[in-house]
């Protein structure tokens, strides 16, 4: 950054240690108006354009007419990190498909507004984390909601700034969690696992989705429902398994369980019920029906896998519910809890976000959304 306000000396050294050097000393050639991924008109510095609701950068230096030394008080390198060009990226469980926006700078997928190599040091800089194709997480969310897409990563230098533009077509999406298994009647169903987060900030900054671009949590994944059973005098137990949870909403669908008694014999004194629906990228799965043993003995229905590509910040998937009929009856395990949209690493980081676009799970700066991994 060229820390220099009005009426302090600044010289073409200093423009040219931050900037870079332009071709034949050219002043002019600082003139810029450039198009990067889906952000556009870029001059040599930029700020938020405050007038729309995702607050898109937008150029605070001249992009023609007569340029003096003056212009450049405060400014500051731009450098653009890639997440535009190329292929569609999927993140494994492990974390090490995709690199953190840190480790993508420092192999130089970037763009530089100005004629350098961006600097090793990034303090003073302008960080712009570009994403405009989409990212997602392999997997469903059994690993919880502390697994994210794409992290920031942490150790960009004091001094930095940050931003993170999500583009018309950028795309970051958790994955959904699995639904839980349908109990028995000795076994409430088996609560529904979490699904993943899309975006985690490591290092404060402000986030910014334009109009049609999504971060999207994965849904949690529906409870199995209860199972039941019933013996009268002279009669054999009937027993009736409850309903698979369904699946989470995510690009990775989140999978359906199945029901309980899944492994007995389905006629006779047993009745298994139904498997959960596995999500799709649309919407989270439907429960399965519980088992019905002649209407003596009924398992609860497994809970919906939760999700949808509409606004909300609490996707977390429905609970199973108790069995229905029977002298002894189990409950419906817990839905799991929904990925957020954005994460931060702990209480020391904070971020803004400033949404034109789609949003699904939490982007709260409370102690509920740390866990970042």
């Amino acid at each position: 950054m060229i820390n220099k306000n009005t009426g302090d000396t600044i010289s073409f050294t200093d423009i040219k240690n931050e900037f870079g050097m332009p071709p034949g000393k050219n002043l002019g050639a600082y003139r810029m108006s450039v198009n990067v991924g889906g952000l556009s008109n870029l001059g040599l510095d930029n700020v938020d354009d405050t007038g729309q609701t995702h607050r898109p950068p937008t150029s605070n230096f001249p992009q023609s007419g007569t340029i003096k030394f003056s212009d450049f008080y405060q400014k500051r390198l731009n450098v653009i990190v890639d997440y535009y060009s190329g292929s569609p990226e999927v993140e494994s469980k492990n974390n090490v498909n995709i690199k953190t926006g840190y480790k993508q700078y420092k192999a130089g997928k970037v763009k530089v507004l100005g004629f350098k190599s961006p600097p090793s040091n990034t303090s003073g800089t302008k960080i712009i984390i570009h994403v405009n194709k989409r990212l997602s997480r392999s997997s469903s969310g059994e690993e919880g909601n502390s697994k994210i897409t794409l992290r920031t990563g942490g150790a960009w230098e004091s001094g930095t700034q940050l931003r993170v533009d999500v583009g018309s077509e950028g795309r970051i999406f958790g994955a959904g969690g699995k639904g839980g298994k349908g109990g028995k009647v000795d076994m409430d169903g088996k609560p529904g696992k979490d699904g993943t987060s899309a975006l985690g900030m490591a290092f404060s900054g402000d986030v910014h989705v334009f109009p049609n671009g999504k971060i999207i949590g994965g849904g949690g994944g529906g409870g199995g429902g209860g199972g039941a059973g019933q013996k009268d005098k002279g009669d054999p137990w009937r027993r009736a398994g409850g309903g698979g949870g369904g699946g989470g909403q995510g690009v990775d669908n989140g999978l359906g369980n199945v029901g309980g008694y899944d492994t007995e014999n389905q006629g006779g004194n047993f009745r298994r019920g139904q498997e959960g629906e596995k999500g799709n990228s649309e919407q989270g799965g439907t429960g399965g029906n519980g088992g019905d043993n002649d209407e003596e003995a009924k398992g609860g229905k497994g809970g919906a896998g939760f999700g949808a590509i509409v606004s909300m910040q609490i996707n977390d998937g429905e609970r199973g519910f108790n069995a229905q009929r029977g002298k002894e009856k189990t409950k419906g395990g817990a839905g799991g809890k929904g990925g957020s949209s954005v994460r931060r690493k702990n209480s020391n980081v904070s971020f803004n976000v400033y949404n034109g676009g789609l949003m699904v799970g939490n982007w709260t700066q409370n102690n509920s959304n740390m866990g970042f991994s």
